[in-house]
């Protein structure tokens, strides 16, 4: 009779776990993040950057705000532990280091030249085109959001790999899902993760509400500015 009992204690312990966890697949992830970033066409969050040096076990922690724009607008403020820019007006790229008073310039499509998380949260990139994805175990975290591992599709020079955690999230009657933290590992086993809070969406209607001006940028009169030789510039 116990063994009856615990019988049916496990298998309606194991059908409630199976009630919790919705029944997904990739390609339908990756759908619904990819119609995500299609639909928004303005982005502003807070983000909190930990980067790993592996043979050194030093983390560096970085925080700011940061705001995406259709097309190809993006707007980096590192507030701690330094102040500095990374700025996109969709065409030039600025990189602005103030304690070095010295700002890098280079053309945006260079700098996304590589396939990586940020291209389509700037609105380039297709996650179906740029990488192969697959479920990372369990799966799901404690907060229902789902985990998965982006692999290119064409090998990279200075990454291998990227971790991804999208929240699901209601849309016109169905789920789609919204990027929170993307973790990317090179080849020497550095990672860099970046996590994205307070997270606001503007569609095309709304995009107005982060002003054109965050993408803009002029290097100080005292700054030095630095480009890639011509030779690159044309690759």
């Amino acid at each position: 009779m116990k063994k009856i009992i615990f019988c049916l204690i496990f298998l309606f312990y194991t059908s409630f776990l199976n009630a919790q966890q919705p029944k997904i697949s990739v390609p339908s992830v990756v759908a619904g993040i990819q119609k995500f970033y299609d639909i928004a066409h303005g982005i502003s969050a807070i983000f909190v950057q930990e980067a790993t040096i592996k043979n050194l076990n030093k983390v560096q922690v970085s925080k700011g705000e940061v705001y995406f724009k259709k097309p190809g607008k993006m707007a980096w403020i590192y507030q701690e532990p330094t102040k500095q820019k990374i700025i996109s007006d969709g065409l030039t790229l600025w990189m602005y280091m103030p304690e070095s008073k010295q700002v890098i310039k280079n053309r945006t499509n260079q700098a996304f030249s590589t396939d990586t998380p940020q291209n389509f949260l700037s609105g380039f990139g297709n996650i179906n085109r740029d990488f192969m994805v697959n479920f990372v175990p369990p799966i799901f975290d404690d907060q229902k959001n789902v985990l998965l591992e982006f692999i290119p599709r064409n090998p990279q020079h200075s990454w291998t790999k990227i971790y991804v955690t999208a929240k699901p999230v209601q849309y016109g009657g169905e789920t789609i899902y919204q990027v929170i933290q993307t973790t990317l590992y090179d080849r020497f086993g550095n990672m860099n993760k970046i996590s994205f809070y307070n997270l606001n969406v503007y569609d095309k209607n709304d995009a107005f509400k982060i002003p054109d001006s965050y993408f803009h940028f002029t290097p100080p009169p005292d700054v030095q500015v630095i480009e890639p030789p011509a030779t690159l510039k044309s690759r």
